[in-house]
């Protein structure tokens, strides 16, 4: 729950390699979680990889309403 007690799914994924469709299966993971549960899905992904990320969106919010 948040500070103002509403519900919400935390997801937190571990990467270590350098994936260019990452963006995609976060947006997967996103919207199943949101099918399924009907609550908003807060992500992180954590990159502890050596190389320097690729990433299309380095920081992006999706929300659904």
């Amino acid at each position: 729950r948040d500070t103002s007690d509403k519900e919400f799914i935390l997801h937190i994924e571990f990467q270590s390699d350098n994936h260019k469709q990452m963006h995609f299966r976060m947006l997967r993971y996103l919207t199943e979680l949101h099918k399924k549960y009907k609550l908003p899905v807060i992500q992180f992904v954590l990159y502890v990889g050596y190389k320097s990320i690729f990433s299309v969106f380095r920081q992006s919010t999706l929300k659904f309403a």
